[in-house]
């Protein structure tokens, strides 16, 4: 258990796992096999064939999965390979990785290493109602100014969609702030569907390949991601965007379009970097284990991956504060 690098592995349920994999395709490719090393080797084989991300992390494909080898062997229990694999899948840093067994689930932990610098006492600043769904949009006690909450991209589309009623309630404000702190992603459609409502016109926000081979260098093409303005009606007045370190995956493509747009503004703490596809697969032994197969990056060849988003004005909360400064900042600008 000594070692720098952080994974939370715990006990589940065989059916809690399964339904962790539900939102990804899983791949089915040979009969379960017992043998410890065996299993290891086809994990590390595997990983080398679908991970996309080993060169924007400076990590050798070659040379990866060979320090935890010698410690396989024939007699390895289930629970000790477990935590060999697990912590060498955590060498990758990637907070989309996992790995999930009957009886255990590990994934990389950021939990040490970023700061929560979370939202506090919304309260204070606006009037809060019934709950609404995926979009939670309040009038804010500042006067002329909006709040949308947006803490996931993995509900229903027409949760997103409602995108357009929420902007025709706002269409006389001055301003919106969209909070999206400790939101951890979902689905990048959803992201776009937003997203789309706020844009002034059509841009060229990204690229994105994908992994489809062991070699360094066996990737699709880069193919070019878009936006365009869609919906009733587009809201070009000015937005700030809210963001902290639990700001991942979808978010931070969210982030990436946004930024295009010359009437928004990012404010907050950096996110957490991480904008891989995961893509499931399942291990000889019955394990299931998921890994970021595409990379994407901005139409300039930059990416997120590792980095996160830095915001326009950086802020910090100060810890037990009943003050959100990130906000504060927000109404600052909006004023």
């Amino acid at each position: 258990m000594k070692n720098a690098l952080t994974i939370t592995i715990k006990l589940f349920m065989a059916t809690v796992l399964l339904g962790t994999m539900s939102c990804e395709t899983i791949l089915f490719e040979v009969e379960p096999k017992s043998n410890p090393i065996e299993v290891y080797d086809y994990f590390i084989a595997d990983i080398k064939k679908h991970y996309g991300l080993f060169e924007y992390k400076g990590i050798k494909i070659d040379t990866f999965g060979n320090y935890s080898r010698p410690k396989v062997k024939i007699n390895t229990s289930d629970t000790e390979l477990f935590e060999i694999m697990a912590r060498q899948l955590a060498t990758l840093k990637d907070g989309h990785n996992s790995l999930q067994s009957p009886s255990f689930y590990a994934a990389y932990d950021y939990s040490k290493t970023a700061p929560k610098n979370d939202f506090v006492n919304l309260k204070n600043y606006i009037d809060f109602g019934p709950p609404q769904g995926a979009i939670e949009y309040r009038n804010m006690k500042t006067l002329g100014l909006g709040y949308i909450q947006i803490d996931t991209f993995n509900e229903k589309k027409s949760e997103y969609e409602a995108i357009d009623k929420v902007l025709e309630t706002f269409s006389d404000k001055k301003g919106i702030i969209i909070d999206v702190r400790g939101n951890g992603g979902g689905q990048t459609d959803y992201a776009e569907i937003v997203a789309s409502r706020f844009a002034d016109k059509a841009y060229v926000y990204g690229k994105i390949k994908t992994k489809i081979g062991p070699n360094p260098n066996d990737f699709t093409d880069w193919v070019e991601t878009k936006i365009a303005p869609t919906g009733k009606k587009q809201y070009t007045k000015p937005v700030v965007i809210l963001t902290n370190r639990n700001s991942f995956s979808a978010t931070e493509i969210f982030l990436m379009i946004m930024d295009n747009f010359p009437n928004v503004s990012i404010v907050g703490d950096t996110t957490r970097g991480g904008v891989g596809g995961p893509v499931s697969h399942e291990l000889p032994n019955g394990w299931g284990y998921r890994v970021s197969t595409k990379i994407w990056a901005r139409p300039d060849g930059s990416s997120p991956e590792g980095k996160g988003i830095y915001p326009d004005y950086p802020v910090w909360n100060k810890p037990q504060s009943d003050r959100d400064l990130i906000l504060e900042k927000a109404i600052e600008l909006l004023k």
